[in-house]
């Protein structure tokens, strides 16, 4: 299981378009066939190269090609708080649809297998549903299950070293930041009519 995943828009109507060709891509020259820009002829290239296979390639363009905007990073720690999340009965059906997107294989059908780095994507609708959850369960307005009771300070040299300690080992943004930027990306996603794609790192 990957340590980081990256989430973005995915513009599923463009991914609707390239499903029918897409997935009987085998070689190089039908490849070519899907797009004109720099990235497909890299993927092209690197299939004649044999650095990939076709299903990779595949996996490579729908990143290329239908992945939309910045995307947010969502570490292994972040998993916890959607198991709080869950707890939740109204919020558990839109969280566990994210959750199977970040765990693999949602929406993934038998031409994009074996594993790629396209992890698994939500359809629009589907992303209606996250985002509805994620509402009700507060995260996004500032509500963190994870949050840690505060601490006393320690001053002095033990203050310190904990403190660089701390920062040294600080991988990725806040499970609150995160979900502040997940819930922002899913309200645009939800807006343009749009998914979210899950990229393992």
């Amino acid at each position: 299981m990957a340590k980081v995943w990256n989430l973005y828009r995915f513009d599923f109507a463009r991914f609707l378009l390239l499903r029918p060709e897409l997935r009987i891509a085998n070689q190089a020259s039908e490849f070519a066939l899907l797009g004109d820009s720099p990235d497909i002829e890299a993927i092209v290239v690197a299939l004649v190269d044999g650095e990939i296979d076709a299903v990779a390639a595949r996996h490579s363009v729908l990143i290329a090609l239908c992945c939309v905007g910045e995307p947010v990073s969502c570490p292994l720690r972040f998993t916890r708080t959607l198991q709080m999340m869950r707890r939740n009965v109204r919020a558990e059906i839109g969280i566990e649809m994210l959750s199977d997107a970040i765990a693999g294989q949602r929406n993934i059908e038998p031409w994009l297998r074996p594993d790629g780095k396209l992890v698994g994507y939500l359809t629009p609708d589907e992303t209606v549903k996250v985002l509805e959850a994620l509402n009700i369960s507060e995260l996004v307005r500032g509500f963190n299950p994870g949050r840690r009771s505060p601490r006393v300070r320690r001053g002095g040299l033990v203050g310190g070293v904990r403190t660089f300690f701390r920062r040294l080992f600080d991988r990725g943004p806040a499970n609150d930041e995160v979900s502040r930027l997940l819930g922002e990306m899913l309200e645009e996603a939800v807006s343009n009519r749009e998914g979210i794609a899950v990229i393992s790192s």
